[in-house]
């Protein structure tokens, strides 16, 4: 199964409370059980770019559409891939 989880902080690139604990734990053990995870998180300012994979991703929010720019990282031993999603003036 290709699962992709959507959250505001993930171990160990953001955390704030405890859903960072969730988003590190609970892709690593899909994968752990054969699935494909992806996991996209906002590139906070203090997140270094690695590569750009997604020159412009538009997102309809409300009335208005949000550009976001996005790069991908590798992590863990498992390979699990960790999207980010730039915009400077929200994060």
């Amino acid at each position: 199964m290709r699962i992709c989880f959507v959250a505001s902080e993930g171990l160990p690139f953001s955390k704030t409370g405890g859903l960072a604990d969730v988003v590190e734990a609970l892709p690593k053990a899909l994968v752990a059980q054969g699935h494909e995870v992806a996991v996209v998180l906002p590139r906070y300012r203090g997140t270094k770019a690695t590569a750009v994979v997604m020159p412009s991703l538009t997102i309809p929010m409300g009335g208005a559409r949000l550009r976001f720019s996005g790069d991908r990282r590798w992590h863990g031993v498992e390979r699990r891939a960790v999207f980010f999603c730039g915009r400077r003036r929200l994060f």
